[in-house]
């Protein structure tokens, strides 16, 4: 087993120096006796990168890349040492991919994203939560290289959940970050960026019993 040791820097509500780590390189096959799962699919310089997670004592996040003729080029496991999840997948301006989803530490879900280049390689990546549960489900990469997220979370939140917005510039630090909602239960899944620069999101929110 080939590992690969990349110092990153995960951020949350308090900042805190962590070890991103690749812990499997695989080639040739997806199958094992593991629990695989891909939740979202992104061309990257016409191949195919599939993001989901792999669960054997935790979760890791699991990245294939795929060639334009089919052939599995490579896949990766990425952990930061809690259970993470895969849950969107984008290519980025300068040739690589960036994943949002969330990682779960000490019984908490905490927002996750990272960027890494062509070959998989961790560029960089983030972690933004409170006491409750910040999930990340919808990325956006703007005309000037930042990403925007959108997902949801309850750490003081008016009701079940709150949708939850997060930008961060081109090296991952936050620029802003912000909570929508009301007493229901609202969740943010997808985001995308306007030509004026504002940022659209969708999701769903329960009204009265439903």
């Amino acid at each position: 087993m080939k590992r690969i040791l990349l110092i990153v820097s995960l951020i949350s509500f308090f900042s805190a120096n962590t070890i991103a780590q690749i812990i499997d390189i695989r080639s040739g096959f997806l199958a094992s006796i593991e629990n695989e799962q891909f939740y979202d699919v992104a061309l990257v310089n016409d191949e195919a990168y599939y993001v989901g997670n792999v669960i054997v004592e935790t979760s890791d996040i699991l990245v294939s890349r795929i060639s334009f003729s089919g052939e599995i080029v490579w896949t990766k496991r990425y952990d930061t040492g809690g259970s993470e999840f895969g849950h969107r997948i984008i290519p980025t301006e300068d040739g690589g991919f960036a994943v949002t989803g969330w990682t779960t530490t000490n019984g908490s879900d905490d927002l996750f994203a990272m960027k890494c280049d062509a070959d998989g390689a961790v560029i960089w990546s983030v972690a933004y939560g409170g006491s409750g549960i910040e999930r990340g489900r919808g990325l956006d990469e703007t005309p000037d290289g930042d990403f925007v997220i959108a997902g949801h979370s309850n750490t003081n939140s008016q009701g079940v959940n709150d949708i939850f917005v997060v930008k961060l510039d081109q090296n991952g630090s936050l620029i802003w970050k912000n909570k929508y909602g009301g007493s229901s239960n609202e969740n943010g899944w997808d985001v995308e960026t306007l030509s004026d620069g504002a940022h659209i999101v969708t999701g769903n929110t329960g009204i009265g019993p439903g």
